[in-house]
Parts: structure tokens; sequence; C-alpha cells
């Protein structure tokens, strides 16, 4: 009995730490985004998200307190500051349509394929300005 709890305990104490390792892995950063705007068929609200860049496994999360998304980044603007990030969107009449989120030198894919093929005027967020 004390042997399975003392492994049990040791399990948990090595899934911690390894749930601390991942997250310290994850680069993050804040932007407000002051209009809403669409994500496939999601409409998300004007707020503050956060925007997190997994150095290992090349993902980037958007965040908002309503809901989130996740996409695979590929390497973009390779002289870009490793700790910027854009948010790019295309205007759509009185909407927007996220277009692109960069970290660094990686960005997703377009985000806004049925829009792709449409001349569209864009705006850009840049976090921290």
């Amino acid at each position: 009995m004390l042997t399975t709890l003392r492994t049990h305990v040791l399990a948990s104490a090595a899934f911690l730490a390894m749930a601390v390792a991942a997250q310290s892995a994850m680069a993050a950063a804040t932007v407000n985004v002051p209009f809403n705007f669409m994500v496939g068929n999601t409409v998300c609200p004007a707020g503050q998200y956060m925007i997190r860049h997994d150095h290992a496994g090349r993902t980037v999360t958007l965040a908002g307190k309503a809901q989130g998304f996740l996409w695979f980044a590929h390497p973009g603007n390779s002289t870009a500051d490793e700790r910027s990030v854009v948010l790019s969107f295309d205007k759509l009449g009185t909407m927007r349509a996220l277009r692109t989120v960069q970290y660094g030198s990686q960005v997703t894919q377009r985000l806004d394929g049925k829009y792709a093929h449409a001349r569209l005027e864009s705006e850009q967020i840049v976090a921290g300005q």
C-alpha cells in the first residue's frame, strides 16, 4: 500500500513538472482587438486576446474569453523580431476576418480561405502598439 501511494505521488510530481516545462516553452503576448472579427464562421467579440507560440510544436494559439483557436505555423518573415506578434485582418464592409497570425518568424496559413481571391482592404494589429 505504501509503495502504491509513493508511486502515485511520484507520478503526479513528474506530470506536474512536465506541465510546467511545457508551459514555459510557450511564448505569449496579449493583443487588444478593438472590433468584432470572424475566424471561419465564428464571430469573435472585440477584446483582449492571448496569443501563444509553441516553439517546439510550431503551433499558434489565439484565446479570448469566449473561445480559442489553434493553428499550425510555418516559416514566414525570417527577418521578423522573434517576439513580435501581428494579427492581419481583411475588411469586409463593417466586419473583419482574421487573415493570419504571425508570431516572430512563424505565420499561420491563410485563415480567411473563402475571401482569399477577393481584393479586400487589410488591417494589422501589432502587439504592444
